[in-house]
């Protein structure tokens, strides 16, 4: 058993962050609050449906950058002008605009399921902007290794 007789309370509002060394349980824990893992005994109070959650693994999907960041439009040029801005922002907060920019196509790129044409740093970087998007309609998000493949230029930047 990782937790045992573990009672954790978070705020309603505001960040949290848990700091642990490798191998603590900061994933298990994640997986378990974002209903991944069963929980064994005990319960979670967090409605599953509520929460965005950033895996350690980025995984990508062959289609469109957009369809990456939305996982529901294909075809950014598209959109309301507000979705737009939404998906935008996202990639804003995950520093990956000025990468999408020099797209060809720009969010309408397609991507193979190798992602290639795309560092580590900025397949991570899509999929955090996934979650910014997901989370704007949750009331949770939880970010697992956020800035695993970022170089520190791109940490600095992101808001995470």
């Amino acid at each position: 058993m990782l937790f045992k007789d573990a009672q954790v309370t978070f705020p309603k509002k505001g960040i949290v962050v848990v700091k642990a060394p490798n191998g603590a349980g900061k994933t298990t824990l994640a997986r378990i609050l974002a209903g991944i893992l069963p929980v064994e005994c005990g319960r979670t109070n967090i409605p599953h449906d509520a929460i965005a959650y950033l895996p350690q693994k980025s995984v990508l999907f062959p289609a469109s950058l957009v369809f990456n960041i939305t996982l529901k439009h294909s075809d950014f040029n598209a959109l309301e002008s507000i979705e737009k801005t939404r998906v935008i922002q996202c990639a804003k907060y995950a520093m990956l605009d000025e990468v999408i920019i020099k797209k060809e196509g720009g969010y309408n790129y397609l991507i193979n399921m190798n992602g290639d044409g795309f560092s580590g740093g900025e397949k991570r970087r899509i999929c955090l902007a996934r979650t910014f998007y997901l989370g704007m309609e949750k009331d949770v998000i939880i970010l697992d290794e956020p800035e695993a493949g970022l170089d520190t230029g791109a940490v600095a930047g992101t808001v995470i």
